[in-house]
């Protein structure tokens, strides 16, 4: 994917990502935002890598072909992505040694219909095996709110308009 690093993903083929073919040669996959690309919705992210259209979808981006079982997007975005950070010794799979980082959803994203993914809520949040989110706390009831007020809103143009452009990773320091 090297060569495809520059390009917008409009322009990599049609259908985007050749997720399942990668797969198949055995390559890693990890999952994570692609924002302003991909809205910041990981569980739409998840359907869209299996049904390969998504809650934003136009159109069918060559399912039979590149679409991911449930698994490989769920192990795409815990054991693939802990690995992309280095952090798989931490986390990234529940095992004994291990950060209990874990997630109650609200719904069994492995069996549910795949449209209903997208809408997957997060019901309680476990880091280090300490409770730091509970949606049943008036906490947690806040903040659901203010997710749905700022999924409602605008996107935001640029990374600089998210966070100031306060670091070098994402480019934004020299969006300005």
């Amino acid at each position: 994917m090297d060569g495809q690093r520059d390009r917008p993903l409009a322009d990599r083929g049609p259908g985007g990502p050749a997720a399942r073919s990668l797969e198949k040669a055995g390559a890693r996959l990890t999952g994570g935002s692609d924002w302003p690309v991909d809205a910041l919705q990981v569980w739409n992210q998840l359907r869209t890598a299996i049904d390969r259209q998504g809650a934003f979808g136009a159109g069918e981006l060559y399912r039979e072909l590149e679409g991911l079982s449930r698994d490989s997007v769920l192990r795409m975005h815990t054991a693939g992505t802990a690995w992309q950070l280095r952090q798989e010794a931490l986390t990234g799979t529940v095992e004994a040694g291990k950060a209990a980082d874990l997630v109650l959803l609200d719904r069994d994203v492995t069996r549910c219909p795949v449209a209903d993914i997208s809408g997957t809520g997060v019901r309680m949040t476990l880091v280090g095996g300490r409770v730091v989110h509970d949606a049943d706390s008036e906490a947690g009831r806040a903040a659901a709110g203010r997710v749905a007020r700022g999924a409602a809103g605008p996107r935001p143009a640029s990374y600089s308009a998210v966070h100031g452009g306060r670091h070098r990773a994402c480019g934004c320091a020299q969006q300005h």
